[in-house]
């Protein structure tokens, strides 16, 4: 009986139990900016860390540091934002800074500034103002002076357009410093040129220049072979400039040579002011010039050159015996049709000039009727020495037209006639030079069309 009771007596009271707290963990977004998505930054909002749009090198007191050879990995985001990164230079260096970007709508801009914060140079493509598909931007520079220098980075909006910025969290890019060793250096001369092997076509070849002293020249020595799909001479051999040059002193000017030194093109201002375009190039020995238009020189009279071979169609070369309307040397027209379905011919030829009192003849066929004949023609515009003047005759050696190409237009010289007579035409160039050289040629596009042309390409 006394067991039950007490066993009765535990039943009926309740055990006790210890209070319970809930605890409550406050969850942090992050805690440093390696914590958080590409793009953006760790911060403090509302009292409280999140990760944010941005980056941390968005004034040049916070520049990211960089070594030569290096490469960093950067984000444009948000809208509007410029990243800035420092590296050092003992001065004399060629340098060569470059993004890349596979984010689709990435458009970069460069800009390389000295330590008194003056521009260099800057490119939102290609030094040359063209664009190269695996690159986004390039600059290439010489640095004249011992020091630290900053590059800055930005969308292309941002640059030209600060009202349409543009960011996003995959706006991912590389930059890539590295130095540039295929440059001239002293001393140098025609007798000891640097030397260029150019066998490929279509790729870009950067040659750095330095003019150290008052009238100094810098040459090149090209080993020319490059050739078309079916093994022939690439015809085209361009020779561009930088159009940026904010922190170079030099006036550029360059002079092409074939292997006995004779002159075959020249062109004042290379870069700002037009590309040397020599037409026909064949496998051998070429030389290079390149002098301060004004004389100059210093370690800030600098610049690059950017060759390039193209094995684009060739301008046929006269024959040197068409000097009369009777030997007139016969241009190919060959047919083609607009996207419309309309009917016309292009016709294409290179010559040299005669000395004065003598001219090359070439013949053309207009078999369209109702249509135009246009003539259009450049020289000096590419680096020729002339400037020719160019008739066209009817087969009755009727005078339809007459024009010379000049100098301060693009293209040098353009005609355009109505209502032109059908069949044979007669074109005659001429020059009122006394002595002619290589380096006298023109090109010349010609066509017979069965419409009113809106527009027309040129050589």
């Amino acid at each position: 009986m006394l067991i039950w009771t007490i066993l009765t007596g535990c039943r009926d009271v309740a055990p006790e139990t210890e209070e319970r707290t809930e605890t409550v963990t406050e969850t942090v977004i992050c805690e440093a900016d390696s914590e958080c998505p590409n793009g953006t930054i760790c911060e403090e909002v509302d009292g409280e860390a999140d990760c944010v749009d941005g980056d941390r090198n968005n004034d040049p007191a916070e520049a990211v540091n960089m070594l030569w050879e290096d490469s960093v990995t950067e984000f444009i985001n948000p809208s509007g934002d410029v990243d800035y990164f420092t590296f050092t230079a003992r001065g004399g260096e060629h340098v060569r800074i470059v993004t890349t970007s596979e984010f689709e709508d990435a458009d970069t801009v460069l800009v390389l500034r000295d330590e008194t914060g003056q521009v260099l140079t800057w490119s939102d493509d290609f030094p040359t103002g063209s664009s190269v598909s695996s690159l986004d931007s390039v600059i290439y520079a010489h640095l004249p002076y011992a020091g630290e220098y900053l590059i800055s980075v930005e969308d292309y909006y941002a640059f030209m357009d600060p009202a349409n910025a543009y960011g996003t969290r995959d706006y991912e890019y590389t930059l890539n410093l590295s130095m540039w060793t295929q440059a001239t250096q002293e001393p140098n001369s025609l007798e000891e040129p640097l030397a260029l092997e150019l066998s490929g076509t279509n790729m870009w070849n950067s040659v750095g220049f330095v003019m150290d002293s008052p009238e100094d020249s810098d040459w090149l020595e090209i080993a020319y072979s490059a050739k078309d799909s079916e093994g022939n001479d690439a015809k085209f051999l361009s020779i561009a400039g930088m159009i940026n040059m904010d922190g170079s002193d030099l006036t550029p000017q360059v002079r092409l040579y074939n292997a006995n030194q004779e002159l075959l093109a020249e062109i004042d201002h290379v870069g700002a002011d037009g590309t040397l375009l020599y037409p026909n190039m064949t496998e051998g020995t070429y030389y290079v010039e390149l002098v301060d238009q004004n004389g100059g020189g210093s370690v800030a009279h600098w610049t690059y050159l950017f060759l390039i071979a193209r094995a684009n169609t060739p301008y046929p070369l006269d024959s040197g015996t068409n000097l009369s309307m009777e030997n007139a040397q016969s241009i190919e027209m060959t047919p083609l049709q607009t996207d419309g379905g309309s009917d016309y011919a292009v016709g294409r030829q290179m010559g040299l000039l005669q000395p004065q009192g003598s001219a090359s003849w070439y013949a053309m066929e207009h078999n369209h009727e109702g249509g135009q004949v246009i003539v259009c023609a450049n020289s000096v515009l590419h680096g020729s020495t002339a400037l020719p003047l160019i008739e066209l005759y009817d087969a009755n050696n009727t005078l339809l037209s007459e024009a010379t190409c000049d100098p301060d237009s693009d293209p040098n010289l353009a005609m355009v006639l109505d209502e032109v007579p059908l069949g044979q035409l007669y074109l005659s160039v001429s020059s009122d030079t006394v002595d002619t050289s290589l380096s006298d040629w023109y090109q010349m596009l010609v066509y017979s069309t069965s419409f009113e042309a809106s527009s027309y390409a040129c050589p």
